[in-house]
């Protein structure tokens, strides 16, 4: 990789986390404050509504920032988290729809909608450390 590349992924990873991390700190202070909000002020109605969908907000920056980041980056590196994005959407899916049916046929506890996102990152992470290149694809 040339020096102009790194210098480039470098720039887009620190303006990455000059978006997510703020964006994280953010949503993790709005899903304590939203339902204590919600309980001290006795929201009703669109009142309500509002500050139930407020910590989708920083999650929609930290989605934004990890696309700008993607798109910043160098093609390989670029490769690669598309590689470990599709994987990561694919393990995330199979737990949902799997899990919806063990919900729906044998009793177990509903999973809250909004643990998918996390479950998504969390695949997407995992699926990032997997080996890479033409033998990993089977070639």
């Amino acid at each position: 990789m040339s020096s102009a590349a790194a210098s480039s992924n470098q720039s887009a990873h620190r303006g990455f986390l000059a978006i997510f991390g703020p964006a994280m700190v953010l949503y993790a202070l709005v899903c304590f404050a939203a339902p204590w909000a919600i309980e001290r002020i006795e929201a009703t109605g669109p009142t309500r509504i509002a500050i139930a969908a407020s910590p989708a907000i920083p999650m929609l920056a930290v989605l934004w920032a990890m696309a700008r980041r993607i798109g910043a980056i160098d093609e390989y590196l670029r490769s690669i988290q598309a590689r470990a994005l599709l994987i990561g959407a694919a393990l995330t899916l199979a737990f949902t729809t799997l899990y919806g049916f063990l919900e729906l046929l044998a009793g177990a506890p509903d999973f809250p909608l909004f643990l998918v996102l996390p479950v998504f990152f969390g695949c997407w992470g995992l699926a990032s450390f997997l080996p890479m290149g033409p033998r990993a694809a089977g070639a």
